[in-house]
């Protein structure tokens, strides 16, 4: 699956077990038959983790990725679903614009 958005947020990657680790991106998406953005967390996991240090917030992506979810039973025997968006990759589309201020008026 693919989607394009503009990442608003790069959180730390997190070091969930000792052989498992994970890293979430998160964008903003507006697609044609949505009249509001969405937003949406994207998960890197294990060697992925990394292609996350090419990105910077502000940059609008296409992000490849892969739909996954999984029931679980809740201790009062009640029945779960979590879905996850895990991307394998992303593309920057169009960097973001670095701000630079203007220089302070001196008073001459």
């Amino acid at each position: 699956m693919e989607i394009l958005g503009k990442i608003t947020r790069i959180e730390k990657t997190e070091q969930v077990t000792e052989k498992f680790k994970k890293r979430r991106v998160i964008l903003e998406c507006t697609g044609q038959n949505n009249k509001f953005a969405q937003t949406l967390e994207f998960t890197l996991v294990q060697g992925n983790v990394d292609t996350a240090n090419a990105l910077n917030v502000g940059d609008d992506v296409r992000v490849q990725f892969e739909l996954k979810g999984r029931e679980v039973t809740d201790k009062n025997s009640k029945k779960i679903v979590f879905n996850t968006l895990e991307a394998y990759r992303f593309d920057v589309v169009k960097k973001a614009v670095d701000f630079i201020p203007a220089p302070e008026p001196t008073n001459n």
